[in-house]
C-alpha cells in the first residue's frame, strides 16, 4: 500500500529557526516589526545579508508555508 505524503507541520518561523512570538507591541508588526527584530535578536545575519533581502526571503517563506498547509 502506498504512503500518502504529509506536509511539514513546521511553521515558516522554525524553517528559519525565527521566533513566532516576540512582542508586537514591544516591537512592532510587519515589515518594519521583522526588522526590528532582527537587529534586536540576530543581528549576526544583517552583518552578511541585507535586511530588505532577509525580510524578503520570510515572507516568501511565510507564503510558500501558508500554501503548504
Amino acid at each position: 500500500m502506498a504512503q500518502q505524503y504529509t506536509p511539514p507541520t513546521h511553521s515558516a518561523d522554525e524553517q528559519l529557526d525565527f521566533c513566532r512570538d516576540w512582542d508586537t507591541a514591544a516591537i512592532g508588526s510587519g515589515r518594519e516589526g521583522l526588522r526590528a527584530w532582527l537587529e534586536k535578536e540576530r543581528p549576526h545575519l544583517l552583518r552578511a545579508y541585507d535586511a530588505d533581502f532577509l525580510i524578503a526571503a520570510v515572507e516568501a517563506t511565510r507564503t510558500r508555508a501558508a500554501v503548504v498547509r
